[in-house]
């Protein structure tokens, strides 16, 4: 016969989500489906071993793999969110190690912002991340500030790598915004794509034409941003490739500049 903690691990659906062992477990299935998305992932599935504690916060937070969240941009919040559910939310740390875990990468501004108790339960858990999802979350909050990223770019100076990055940068988060928020098709938009193309100087518009007509392929933002990423790509390249004296020089003429 199996112990309780076992079949709890192997998520019996016939009991209350939210009661289990949330000092050692990670949680049944449904008790992750009642989080908000993009946080009703499972946990890797499998034992968890003879005192295991699941991910080692601290570290994480003293390497900088997970940025302490400080709450200044909805940016800020959605790359903070990607991380935490890569390295801590979806592994199998019991729930009390992941309010740990937030509550230790949670500034003490955020904590206040958020008025939620922190407790070491599972209804703690989701009550925490359900509130964080309230003032810092949300697909029309990410969307805005993600379209307004993109339309205040200013013109890309040809051949500058740090330009081309941040507008790699910018478009990129669009496309993955919408395509969380299940608005992928957006990005196919013809407004879309004037807004991707604003930015771009006449040469790099010219040559981005070119290399759709070359590849007999569509004009859009798909296109657009895969040839920026292609150009982006040969810049590093070329860039890399000559020498230190060279690069030292070309540096030092662009901050006279």
């Amino acid at each position: 016969m199996r112990s309780q903690s076992e079949e709890d691990y192997d998520y019996n659906e016939g009991w209350d989500p939210l009661v289990f062992d949330h000092f050692h477990l990670p949680g049944p299935a449904t008790y992750y489906q009642m989080f908000p998305p993009p946080w009703n992932v499972m946990p890797a599935r499998g034992r968890p071993r003879n005192g295991q504690r699941g991910p080692q916060v601290l570290d994480l937070a003293n390497k900088k793999v997970i940025a302490r969240l400080e709450g200044k941009t909805p940016e800020e919040y959605y790359k903070f969110r990607t991380t935490f559910i890569t390295f801590v939310h979806k592994t199998e740390a019991s729930v009390s190690q992941k309010v740990l875990a937030l509550e230790t990468l949670l500034s003490e501004k955020v904590l206040k912002t958020i008025t939620e108790p922190v407790e070491y339960t599972s209804r703690g858990y989701l009550n925490l991340v359900r509130a964080l999802e309230r003032r810092y979350g949300g697909h029309q909050r990410l969307l805005k500030t993600a379209v307004k990223n993109i339309r205040d770019i200013d013109e890309l100076r040809v051949d500058r790598i740090t330009d081309l990055e941040r507008y790699v940068q910018m478009t990129n988060s669009y496309r993955s915004r919408l395509t969380e928020a299940g608005l992928r098709n957006e990005f196919h938009t013809l407004s879309t794509l004037q807004d991707m193309k604003d930015p771009l100087p006449d040469a790099y518009i010219q040559e981005y034409h070119a290399h759709i007509r070359r590849e007999h392929e569509l004009d859009d933002a798909d296109n657009l941003l895969s040839w920026a990423m292609e150009k982006l790509e040969v810049l590093r390249d070329a860039y890399e490739s000559k020498g230190p004296r060279k690069i030292m020089a070309e540096d030092s003429k662009k901050r006279i500049n």
